[in-house]
């Protein structure tokens, strides 16, 4: 995983010599790792999940989600999670999806509010507190 806050020295190190086949990351750190001549390429790339788009836009990551899938290869499949489902999140998902055709919406919630798809009030969230060395 790399994420900010952490040694981005130790994280360079990492993906040099460990060469993952999954690599899991914060935008920001994911761009400063690519702008970085030999320690993360997505030439290769065969598949990307955007897991709270919604809450990415929110954040003001577009910048550099849009450095990161436009760095991805064409032929790739893309997956899109989103807690709702507003216009900003749609635009996003059409400018990035090559074949519309093949684009599976699934809904759950509770309902729509102005269009948008509302989160599903009933469900329940559990996290765990993790110190730094057990992220």
């Amino acid at each position: 995983c790399v994420y900010g806050g952490a040694s981005a020295h130790d994280q360079r190190n990492a993906l040099r010599t460990k060469k993952p086949c999954v690599v899991i990351g914060t935008p920001g750190r994911l761009v400063d790792l690519m702008s970085q001549e030999g320690v993360l390429t997505l030439s290769k790339l065969k598949v990307i999940v955007l897991d709270e788009a919604d809450r990415m836009l929110d954040m003001g990551f577009e910048p550099q989600i849009k450095t990161i899938f436009g760095d991805c290869p064409a032929e790739r499949q893309t997956l899109l999670f989103s807690a709702t489902w507003p216009k900003a999140v749609r635009k996003l998902a059409a400018g990035y999806l090559r074949d519309k055709a093949h684009v599976q919406e699934i809904f759950v919630g509770e309902g729509e509010l102005d269009g948008e798809l509302a989160a599903n009030k009933s469900i329940s969230q559990r996290f765990i507190q993790a110190r730094d060395h057990e992220k």
